[in-house]
């Protein structure tokens, strides 16, 4: 009788392993979808917000064009005027087809999903006795949950981390380095266009 004990404690300690382990992973999951979607929404407004300055600054170009020594520059005027829409167009296609916000809002909707069964889990952990077919059925959700959407990028993850304050100082440093080059591209997306649109305004000046 002692040993059949020891054998079910044993099993239901295998069972609760088993369980603890899924519990991990699901959070660790669930936290990195929810990072991706943050960052995936701040991202589209960047995008966004870089389109309205691209636009801005291209009808600023074709006000200023239509005075005095650009109005003698009919062509020259009409092409570069064109040729920056044409670019921003082009721009603005490519960065929509990217689907940010939507995956933003699967992403989120993911780790929804996810911490569903996270609940499940806390429930199921109460109960005096684990079955292994619940386990079982577990894992299959969690891994039918996880096929829906593309996998979260690993920055997401350190994100994740970061936010639950169990990051290294390693993770942290990875995390300065994605921002900060992030940063650095954004800033030269703003200056480079200023300066180039600068330069097509005032070249023609100084060789008039």
């Amino acid at each position: 009788m002692e040993s059949q004990d020891i054998i079910e404690k044993n099993v239901d300690n295998n069972y609760l392993n088993s369980l603890a382990e899924l519990e991990r992973r699901i959070d660790i999951t669930r936290r990195a979808r929810f990072a991706c979607s943050t960052r995936l929404r701040r991202y589209f407004d960047k995008i966004q917000n870089l389109i309205v300055y691209y636009n801005i600054m291209v009808v600023i170009i074709s006000i200023i064009t239509l005075y005095n020594f650009y109005s003698d520059n009919a062509e020259w005027s009409t092409f570069i005027t064109l040729a920056m829409s044409i670019a921003l167009s082009f721009f603005a296609t490519h960065m929509g087809g990217k689907n940010y916000k939507e995956k933003a809002i699967l992403m989120e909707s993911n780790g929804h999903d996810l911490s569903k069964i996270y609940g499940k889990i806390e429930m199921l952990k109460v109960k005096s006795s684990i079955e292994a077919e619940k386990i079982a059925n577990l894992y299959k959700e969690y891994e039918r949950t996880l096929v829906i959407v593309e996998n979260h990028d690993s920055i997401d993850y350190l994100q994740s981390k970061a936010v639950k304050k169990t990051a290294t100082l390693e993770d942290i440093k990875k995390l300065d380095k994605y921002y900060s080059k992030e940063r650095r591209k954004f800033l030269l997306a703003y200056i480079g266009p200023a300066i180039l649109a600068t330069s097509i305004l005032v070249i023609p000046l100084l060789f008039n």
